[in-house]
């Protein structure tokens, strides 16, 4: 477990690293731009805190930061998980579970309540804003674990790869779906051009499957590594 867990903790190092240098390039232009806007529109002074280098800065360290903390939940869930993982090599079971994880912990809710950049949304109902998207990350998590137990249940009782997977995957968007109707809608008017609205949340999806991505392949290479070595010393 100690060492799956300080795995996954240097695999987030390397992963959000990579995200967070993504982010510098492709999202911190759309960043300002947003700002530009939000500037235009308002109507007093804003007091910048904190320099644009030094926010920069900080969204790197904060990307890393997550990415580390991401690492170390997926290392906790790698050795939780491997004794019920279906055979497979150390570097597919990486693979998938870090598909696993960013559809069900980012990219589902991300459909349902995409991010915005600086500038859009009352500030006002941010809380409610956040915990919405909570709800909804709870929900996918819930569905994804779900469907994780039906699977398995359902193989116990024998029941072929085809029919079990195509009856998972039912109930898990149906409840998805649900989920989707159920929760309120989200509609912050802005003065942001939506095509600079689309580049925003294009950057984010794109730094989080990226960070996803470099996680489950860093955290892959380094079980190979590590078995590798292990042979080795036998």
């Amino acid at each position: 477990m100690a060492s799956l867990l300080r795995r996954g903790l240097v695999a987030g190092l390397l992963a959000g690293l990579v995200a967070g240098l993504f982010y510098l390039i492709a999202g911190e232009p759309v960043i300002q731009q947003a700002l530009h806007y939000e500037s235009a529109g308002s109507t007093g002074h804003a007091v910048e805190v904190f320099s644009r280098g030094t926010q920069r800065v900080g969204l790197v360290a904060g990307v890393v930061l997550y990415g580390t903390a991401m690492g170390g939940v997926f290392g906790f869930l790698y050795a939780l998980l491997e004794p019920r993982f279906a055979g497979g090599a150390a570097w597919d079971r990486s693979l998938k579970l870090a598909a696993a994880a960013f559809a069900s912990a980012w990219l589902v809710p991300f459909l349902k309540y995409p991010s915005n950049p600086p500038g859009v949304g009352d500030p006002a109902t941010g809380a409610e804003r956040t915990r919405l998207y909570l709800a909804m990350v709870a929900v996918s998590l819930g569905a994804s674990v779900g469907a994780w137990l039906l699977s398995r249940h359902l193989a116990g009782r024998g029941v072929p790869r085809a029919p079990r997977q195509l009856a998972v995957g039912a109930a898990y968007l149906a409840v998805i779906l649900a989920a989707y109707a159920l929760l309120p809608e989200v509609r912050p008017e802005s003065s942001v051009p939506a095509a600079l609205l689309c580049d925003a949340r294009k950057a984010s999806a794109g730094g989080q499957a990226l960070l996803w991505l470099a996680l489950g392949v860093s955290f892959g290479w380094l079980s190979l590594w590590a078995e590798s070595r292990s042979r080795t010393v036998r």
